[in-house]
């Protein structure tokens, strides 16, 4: 037998070991994913049972390898804060509705509509200014704005608005994706010309530490205990600094940014009192129904937990049966809710149930059948696409390799990928 026959042979017992062999348990001690995760009641009211269920649920998962768990106290402190002041603020107020109606009746085409709604919304975004209340949503308001002055054939208008665009946010960008090419190039002329310009400077110190800064409803971190947070590349001009965090009144001010100047601030939080905090009673139901809401809920209060899986309890009686759901946060998808029946578990049931929910928490949300994945929400899209595993990782890959070693060289297989996928339906280039 030739030399190369005989590397032919041997290429395609590794490829064939390897299609049966899944590729990660080749590499020798391999360490699993550690996850973290929070549990939490999906419920507007909290009972005993629903909280019994949730602190059993929680102490059995500790007791898993690879498995964290944000402790029960917290969890309830920072979604009371994500419904208080960030899911509110998107969804609950008189300005987002009107927002939200003006991109309805502009994807709609009726953009006198959209106009006059607008308007609207602009002037209560300045009584709120007026006020010193957020600046928050202008951004949107400004982008909307120079979309209808686009379509109206005002393209001035339209180009001069990211002017201030580029004021409120220097760190913005544009997906190509969502976007079109004379928006994304009036925003990268707005931000060069804004270069241009003599920036200020913040300086911040606040008490407590991690708490969010944001300035002009942009997020732009957390306070930090060592050292200031500095923001730079601001404009001169009015900008709204907003500082909160969990338990703590949000502190907001409006700063005039001058040129070339670093404006330091200290600042510290009022803590709120016992009779001003208000009691978590759970993630309302009515507030997150449909799969786009459960997705940003994921999302969103993830981020704020600093959790890679959410896990929702639903309310009901404990001895009958465990209704519960599984979102991925990273990913923004969520599992349809899983009913596991305990009438049969005479012992301890909770604590079986968890040992069966801790193999779903292991898994991959978008493995699992009857995945609520938002197709239309683009991120959740993209992570989706960086979640894919390798090419070399699959063990189909490994098995056409195999295949085509055995037929007479790899060579044929790899640099042949189209007529390989063709002849698969595609699996090469849609793992």
């Amino acid at each position: 037998m030739s030399i190369q026959n005989k590397l032919t042979s041997i290429i395609a017992v590794i490829a064939f070991s390897c299609s049966i062999v899944p590729w990660p348990v080749l590499a020798v001690g391999a360490p699993k994913k550690h996850i973290r995760i929070a549990v939490l009641p999906y419920t507007s009211s909290i009972s005993t049972d629903i909280n019994k269920k949730v602190r059993t649920i929680e102490k059995q998962l500790k007791r898993q390898k690879n498995i964290s768990i944000l402790p029960y106290r917290a969890s309830k402190q920072i979604a009371q804060y994500y419904l208080d002041y960030v899911d509110a603020h998107s969804r609950g107020t008189e300005l987002s509705k009107l927002i939200r109606d003006a991109r309805k009746a502009y994807s709609e085409f009726d953009y006198k509509l959209s106009n006059k709604i607008l308007e609207n919304a602009e002037a209560l975004i300045n009584n709120r200014i007026a006020d010193g209340k957020s600046n928050e949503r202008l951004i949107d308001i400004y982008i909307l704005k120079s979309k209808l002055a686009y379509v109206d054939g005002r393209k001035s208008d339209a180009v001069s608005l990211y002017t201030d665009i580029a004021r409120l946010n220097p760190t913005l960008e544009h997906d190509k994706r969502l976007y079109s090419r004379w928006e994304i190039k009036a925003l990268l002329a707005a931000k060069k010309h804004a270069v241009k310009e003599k920036h200020g400077m913040l300086s911040i110190q606040a008490k407590p530490h991690s708490s969010e800064v944001y300035v002009n409803g942009v997020h732009y971190g957390l306070t930090l205990y060592n050292k200031p947070l500095t923001i730079g590349r601001l404009l001169p001009g009015n900008h709204c600094l907003e500082i909160k965090t969990v338990n703590h009144e949000p502190y907001i001010q409006y700063i005039d940014v001058e040129p070339g100047k670093t404006h330091e601030l200290t600042i510290s939080l009022s803590r709120l009192s016992r009779t001003t905090k208000q009691q978590f009673t759970g993630i309302p139901p009515d507030r997150f129904q449909t799969p786009e809401e459960m997705a940003r809920l994921m999302m969103h209060l993830g981020y704020y937990l600093k959790v890679d899986k959410l896990v929702l309890i639903y309310p009901g009686d404990a001895s009958k049966k465990l209704t519960y759901q599984i979102g991925d946060v990273g990913l923004g998808a969520v599992n349809i809710p899983s009913e596991i029946s305990l009438a049969k578990k005479n012992k301890e049931p909770l604590k079986l149930v968890t040992r069966e929910m801790q193999k779903e928490i292991r898994k991959d949300v978008l493995s699992q059948s009857g995945d609520q994945l938002i197709s239309k929400n683009v991120g959740s899209m993209l992570l989706h696409e960086r979640r894919k595993k390798p090419i070399y990782k699959k063990p189909l890959f490994w098995i056409l390799v195999g295949a085509g070693a055995a037929a007479g060289g790899v060579a044929g297989i790899l640099l042949g990928g189209s007529s390989a996928a063709a002849s698969t339906g595609g699996v090469i280039i849609a793992f």
